[in-house]
């Protein structure tokens, strides 16, 4: 089965005080939009977050929902912890893992991820932007992913893309991602900037201009 898990946990040192996920894009909350988008191509969305978000979280997502809530020494953890949290729920053998701050996410860029990772057989599947693998737009084998994010929380490191460099891992390029889609449409919201750039270009192709401003680079997603 093929699950998603969608970290959601941070405090989004960034953003100012606001709750970043539930800033509207479009009329709807980011996270709703990221559920929306991904839900057609699994079989389950689980999102991780600290306990104190999930009743916002609850009013604005699908009932059939499922919460991985952070432990009190997890909630400052980092990315880390909130995918290893979600994977120990996820029921799938294969996870997509997203940040809840990708608005522009498309179902279109999640099948051909998940397809690209079913055919390669390796324990990942990154899209990558200006040479940089976003471990929070990519699949995974489920266990293996569990694992390496326990080992590095073991370890003390609470960078992702550490914790998931040993896994072996197909990199799929922006060249490449260009024929699926706009790769900017995989870019993470991290500040107040960033969210008043995507509200401007989804107004500017609504008004049939050139959709062409862009979010700022990709971030952690806590």
């Amino acid at each position: 089965m093929r699950s998603a898990v969608v970290v959601a946990g941070g405090f989004s040192e960034r953003f100012g005080d606001r709750e970043k996920a539930l800033e509207r894009v479009a009329g709807e909350p980011m996270i709703a939009r990221v559920v929306r988008a991904v839900a057609p191509e699994v079989g389950e969305v689980v999102v991780n977050c600290r306990p104190d978000q999930r009743g916002a979280f609850e009013a604005v997502l699908p009932p059939e929902t499922r919460f991985a809530l952070d432990r009190d020494d997890e909630c400052d953890a980092g990315p880390v912890a909130g995918l290893a949290r979600g994977l120990r729920v996820a029921d799938g053998d294969r996870t997509i893992a997203l940040a809840c701050d990708l608005p522009l996410l498309e179902t279109k860029v999640v099948a051909r991820l998940f397809e690209t990772h079913e055919r390669s057989g390796c324990d990942a599947t990154a899209p990558v932007l200006e040479e940089y693998p976003q471990p929070l737009a990519a699949v995974y084998d489920s266990r293996r992913a569990r694992r390496a994010c326990e080992a590095a929380l073991r370890a003390d490191e609470r960078r992702l893309v550490a914790a998931v460099s040993g896994l072996e891992t197909v990199r799929v390029p922006e060249a490449d991602l260009r024929e699926w889609a706009d790769p900017d449409r995989l870019r993470a919201v991290n500040t107040p900037a960033d969210l008043a750039r995507v509200r401007r270009r989804l107004e500017t192709r609504e008004r049939g201009g050139p959709a062409d401003v862009r979010p700022g680079p990709s971030g952690p997603g806590r």
